[in-house]
């Protein structure tokens, strides 16, 4: 990974640098081995930070920020860095499991892949992932199906035994999943919170062919194995259900 970050000097200002190891790079600056303009701004702190998958995209995004006024900076920070920090938390899981997996960068996508540039010649399922909750929010779902597969709530309430289903609000999706709607995944059942939430798969998703998710960002899509999606209900201790839908 290549990373563009922002640190805050002791004197308040902001410096934007670029590398591919941030934990390193920051060490460096606090022991003055890092860029001229923080020696003399000791210590530095880490603000925020980007995560791209090729330098050249890093170092265009470095160059972009450094030429931002103050205030675009520090509008950014405020936005920023707790999306940043959950979408590194899907890399370190695949990585410390050495899962491979494949990451597309493309425009904010809200609805099907079809349309999408960067996945023309690409196999693998385009999934449609739904968090949705029982009367009272007595129990939460993450339903993963095929994208272009009609969704019946009042059937699959049937299969899975509850009164009725219907979409949970943005406010139970960051509170449990720690994501915003469009960026709903798998990799959701990562969040702290999330060991309640029973997932619900399409069995025909189960065929081998690759799926593709969003890592807890709209604008990226992972593309994985069956392998990651196990590792991920493993690793939280999460409830699964198989049915066809």
């Amino acid at each position: 990974m290549e990373i563009v970050y922002m640190v805050r000097c002791a004197d308040g200002s902001l410096y934007t640098g670029w590398t591919n190891n941030l934990e390193k790079r920051i060490e460096d600056h606090n022991h003055a081995r890092g860029a001229k303009y923080t020696r003399g701004r000791l210590p530095v702190s880490l603000v925020y930070y980007e995560i791209f998958f090729s330098r050249g995209e890093a170092l265009s995004r470095e160059r972009a920020i450094k030429k931002m006024p103050r205030i675009r900076k520090e509008r950014l920070l405020q936005s920023g860095l707790v999306q940043v920090e959950r979408e590194k938390r899907v890399y370190d899981f695949l990585d410390g499991l050495k899962i491979p997996y494949e990451v597309v960068t493309h425009e904010p996508v809200f609805e099907s892949n079809a349309a999408v540039e960067a996945f023309q010649g690409m196999v693998f399922w385009d999934i449609k992932n739904l968090f949705l909750r029982s009367p009272g929010g007595r129990h939460h779902y993450l339903v993963l199906m095929p994208y272009d597969k009609p969704l019946d709530l009042k059937a699959l309430s049937r299969r899975l035994g509850v009164k009725s289903l219907s979409f949970a609000a943005p406010e139970r999706l960051e509170d449990l999943l720690q994501t915003t709607p469009g960026a709903v995944s798998v990799f959701n059942l990562l969040s702290p919170k999330a060991r309640e939430v029973v997932l619900v798969m399409d069995q025909v998703l189960l065929d081998g062919q690759r799926m593709g998710f969003h890592p807890n960002v709209p604008h990226r899509t992972v593309i994985v194995g069956e392998k990651a999606v196990n590792e991920v209900v493993n690793h939280m201790n999460n409830s699964r259900i198989v049915i066809e839908i």
